[in-house]
């Protein structure tokens, strides 16, 4: 796995783990990798992915069952889901409009060539 620099390892894991949950690789109510696993399959530090999998029961996607293991909460999807549909909205679409004025871009012919690809 190639990470990049502009964010943190254990943050770029925490945004591939909430890909894994939306695409189905890891279900809600199953158990995940345990650290050293994970860890070892992206080669990264445990520490980078102990850091990654607190942040994530913070935000309540995974939950922890007490000798049993770390597992993906039944709602994790909604979670995520409206998580990321908050940052689009409030961060990403500011932007991208931003820079279609800059560019002269009217909304229609953004639609008319999104359309035709």
């Amino acid at each position: 796995m190639l990470f990049t620099s502009d964010k943190p390892i254990y943050q770029q894991l925490v945004e591939l783990i909430q890909i894994d949950i939306l695409e189905n690789k890891w279900p809600e109510g199953e158990r995940v990798p345990s650290v050293r696993e994970l860890a070892g399959n992206l080669e990264v530090n445990p520490g980078t992915v102990m850091r990654a999998y607190e942040q994530l029961q913070e935000e309540q996607i995974l939950f922890n069952l007490r000798g049993r293991g770390l597992f993906v909460a039944e709602h994790a999807k909604a979670i995520i889901l409206k998580s990321q549909q908050r940052y689009m909205i409030e961060l990403e679409m500011p932007n991208f409009i931003k820079k279609m004025k800059q560019l002269d871009i009217s909304i229609e012919e953004f639609i008319k060539q999104h359309n035709q690809s």
